[in-house]
């Protein structure tokens, strides 16, 4: 809640002051999408935050795949949609009935769903890490597998 003094400061600023602002902003985030573009290939961009709506007008000429996920209001920043989707299970598996190799696989075909549940392009998945940890303290033949995978976002 802004208080008197910051409601003065903001009264006196004028619409020159505030396109100069916006301008300002405009172009600090086209220069920050730039650095993160690698190639001539045409990555999506993710808007969020409160002023989001704000900038889908003024991006929208270069960049034609712009996206607002649901729930795009009520995060904190804007982002160039750039970073992997993962997923990471850690579970403790009892081999009764199934071989070591039955269990991994299926941690595996798990971890990979999960990234896919979650938004990642299927084809995209991919097994970052498999670890196997046996108990040989523990009475009956138990596993712990810990499983990672990363995939794109799917828009």
């Amino acid at each position: 809640m802004h208080d008197a003094k910051q409601n003065n400061l903001l009264d006196s600023l004028t619409e020159k002051a505030c396109r100069q602002v916006i301008s300002y902003v405009m172009n600090e985030i086209k220069s920050t999408i730039e650095r993160l573009i690698v190639n001539d290939e045409e990555l999506p961009i993710v808007l969020v935050g409160g002023g989001s709506p704000l900038l889908h007008d003024s991006l929208f000429s270069k960049y034609k795949k712009i996206r607002k996920p649901s729930g795009f209001h009520i995060c904190n920043a804007i982002g160039a949609c750039f970073a992997p989707i993962s997923e990471q299970i850690d579970k403790v598996y009892w081999l009764n009935e199934l071989t070591k190799e039955e269990v991994v696989s299926r941690a595996v075909d798990t971890v990979r769903d999960a990234v896919i549940r979650k938004g990642g392009k299927p084809e995209s998945v991919q097994i970052a890490y498999v670890e196997e940890f046996p108990f040989d303290y523990i009475q009956g033949e138990v596993l712990r597998v810990r499983t990672k995978a990363i995939g794109e976002l799917s828009l």
